[in-house]
């Protein structure tokens, strides 16, 4: 079994591993699961995004993609792990990922402009744990989320 997340319509990202959380230039790999779309013409990709959280300020953005062919509403992706950044936590800033699956044009039950129908955090790290930069706090890092 793998790692997942369940979010609009029942659609899903299922991971190959539990929990996920992978080194730079490793495969991540999963399979999606589009049975709430049953009847639809579904054009969908997989995306593995950067997302940079900090005070007051936020940004995504897309640095992998892949299309899917998706048979009988179910399409496995592979994408690579890049080499940098590590996902880490700071005080001022944090470097995170995830995994999204978006639909690229409209559908009849679907979003009006297509757009994201369910993702999952990930890590990306030497160690396969978030680095913590909090100078002499002690916080549990995450080993996937």
């Amino acid at each position: 079994m793998g790692w997942e997340t369940i979010v609009m319509d029942e659609s899903r990202i299922i991971l190959d591993r539990r929990p996920g959380a992978y080194v730079p230039g490793e495969a991540i790999r999963g399979r999606v699961d589009l049975s709430a779309m049953q009847g639809c013409a579904v054009v969908a990709e997989v995306q593995l995004v950067r997302q940079i959280r900090g005070k007051g300020h936020g940004a995504d953005e897309i640095v992998a993609r892949r299309g899917i062919d998706v048979v009988g509403l179910s399409a496995s992706f592979e994408l690579a792990a890049p080499a940098s950044p590590y996902s880490f936590s700071g005080r001022l800033i944090s470097v995170g990922w995830m995994v999204r699956l978006a639909l690229l044009r409209d559908m009849p039950t679907g979003p009006a402009d297509g757009g994201m129908i369910c993702e999952v955090e990930i890590v990306i790290a030497p160690r396969r744990s978030e680095i913590l930069l909090f100078a002499g706090e002690q916080r549990p890092g995450r080993t996937g989320v």
